[in-house]
C-alpha cells in the first residue's frame, strides 16, 4: 500500500463496523479529501454510506461496484460516481486486483449564498438527493475524454496546493459537473428510491453492529416497516444477496482483521465473529477466500495493516 500524507489516506480507514463512514473528510473550511486504494488483502470495501459525494478513478485492475440497486463492473481508466448517502460496495477482481484513486467531498461546499438561477436548479437538488448519477463512465463514451481530463484537473489542484487553490479547486468541481450534466450522466430522483436506501440504511447499520449475533429477516423487515417478503426483495436488489449469505460474508471479513491484528485463535475468532462452530467458519473463509484462516493469516503476516 502507498504512503500518503496529510488528507490523502489509505482508503482501509472507510471500513468501520459501523454502516455510516466515520471518517473526517477534510475540515469544516474545506470538507474535500483525496486517497488511494488497493484491494491487495482485503477483496472487499464493504456495504457502506458517507454523507459526502465520492468519485473512483481505476487506475488499473477490475471491479465490481454495487451502488444502491444497480451493479457495475469497472475497468482500467473508469470513473465511478458515487452519490452523496448511496449505499455502495466494492469487490475487486481476484485475477486482476483493484487499485484506484478517488475523491471525496461535501456537497455543500459548493452552496451560494445567493440564491441564482445554479443555486436552484443545480446545487440544491444535488445537495437535497433529488438528483441522482449514471453511476460510471467507462473510457469508450462519447464524453469520457472532457469527464476525466476536468477530474485530472481536481487532482492537480487539490496536489500542488498553489496560492489560493481553494478558489481553484470550487471552480474545477463546478466545471467537472458541467461536463457530467452536458454529458447526460444525471437525472431527478424518484422519492420511492430515496425511502428504500433509508430503509436499507437503517438494516444495513444494524448488522454491522450485531453481525455476531442472530439477524433474522422477520426482525429486520419490522423495523423498516416492511413486509417479510418484500424487504427481502429490497435486500437482494441493494446488496446483490440474501440475508444469510450477507452476513455471513460479512462475519468473514470481520474475521481477515481479527486474524491479521491480533493473537487470538482461530476458535475464539470464529466465536467472536458470531459462527456456532470453527468448522463452519473454516469451511465458509475457504470457500469465499480460496484458503484457511489459517494459511491466509500466515500468508499476510507480513502486512501491516492500519486501523
Amino acid at each position: 500500500m502507498e504512503t500518503i500524507s496529510q488528507n490523502e489516506k489509505k482508503s482501509k480507514e472507510k471500513v468501520t463496523d459501523k454502516l455510516e463512514e466515520i471518517v473526517k473528510h477534510g475540515d469544516k473550511f474545506l470538507p474535500f479529501s483525496r486517497y488511494f486504494g488497493d484491494c491487495r488483502i482485503f477483496k472487499d470495501v464493504y456495504t457502506h454510506w458517507h454523507k459526502e459525494m465520492e468519485c473512483i478513478y481505476i487506475r488499473r485492475g477490475k471491479g465490481t461496484f454495487q451502488i444502491n440497486k444497480k451493479t457495475i463492473i469497472g475497468h482500467e481508466g473508469d470513473l465511478i460516481l458515487i452519490e452523496k448517502e448511496a449505499i455502495h460496495h466494492i469487490r475487486s477482481s481476484r485475477r486482476d486486483v483493484l487499485h484506484f484513486e478517488s475523491i471525496v467531498f461535501d456537497l455543500k461546499m459548493m452552496q451560494c449564498v445567493i440564491e441564482d438561477l445554479c443555486q436552484i436548479a443545480f446545487v440544491e437538488p444535488l445537495i437535497k438527493k433529488k438528483v441522482k448519477f449514471n453511476p460510471i463512465v467507462r473510457t469508450q463514451e462519447r464524453y469520457y475524454k472532457e469527464i476525466s481530463q476536468s477530474f485530472f484537473y481536481i487532482l492537480k489542484v487539490y496536489q500542488e496546493k498553489e496560492a489560493y487553490y481553494y478558489v481553484a479547486l470550487k471552480a474545477a468541481l463546478f466545471q467537472f459537473f458541467y461536463q457530467l450534466l452536458r454529458g447526460g450522466y444525471m437525472e431527478m430522483a424518484q422519492e420511492e428510491e430515496t425511502r428504500q436506501i433509508e430503509a436499507m440504511k437503517i438494516v444495513l447499520d444494524y448488522i454491522h453492529t450485531h453481525y455476531s449475533e442472530s439477524v433474522t429477516a422477520k426482525e429486520m423487515a419490522d423495523r423498516v416497516h416492511y413486509s417479510e417478503y418484500h424487504f427481502m426483495k429490497l435486500f437482494k436488489a441493494y446488496t446483490g444477496k440474501t440475508l444469510i449469505s450477507y452476513i455471513n460474508e460479512y462475519r468473514i471479513e470481520r474475521s481477515k482483521y481479527e486474524l491479521l491484528k491480533t493473537n487470538q485463535t482461530i476458535d475464539e475468532i470464529a466465536d467472536r465473529v458470531g459462527f456456532c462452530t470453527t468448522s463452519y467458519y473454516i469451511q465458509l473463509f475457504q470457500r469465499i477466500e480460496g484458503l484457511t484462516p489459517k494459511k491466509f493469516r500466515k500468508e499476510q503476516a507480513f502486512q501491516v495493516i492500519d486501523s
